[in-house]
């Protein structure tokens, strides 16, 4: 019951600042009860702004990365399945030597 409240709580703080923007109650105020008490400093609005800032900076780098993928392939530097595998295999147990040492 106490939990209900401050999802409702942080609801109604949300459709005051915001008026515009609609949540999912059960997964947003979780998340934004989470982030603002692992920063003294942070609020509701800093939470959100620095989550859509990241998320726009992670969209553009995929952006990026499939552009540059894009246009390997029409100049035929592509690998096969089992190559990339075998690279990508390569280079987690690379990191992982490096984190351990």
């Amino acid at each position: 019951m106490r939990q209900a409240k401050q999802r409702t709580d942080i609801i109604k703080q949300l459709a005051l600042r915001t008026k515009s923007i609609v949540t999912r109650p059960a997964v947003d105020t979780e998340l934004l009860k989470a982030a603002i008490e692992s920063d003294s400093q942070a609020t509701i609005e800093t939470v959100v702004e620095t989550a859509l800032r990241e998320y726009i900076r992670r969209r553009q780098q995929l952006k990026e990365a499939v552009m540059v993928g894009a246009a390997e392939a029409d100049r035929g530097e592509l690998l096969d399945g089992e190559t990339a595998m075998r690279n990508l295999q390569q280079k987690l147990n690379q990191w992982r030597a490096e984190a351990e040492a």
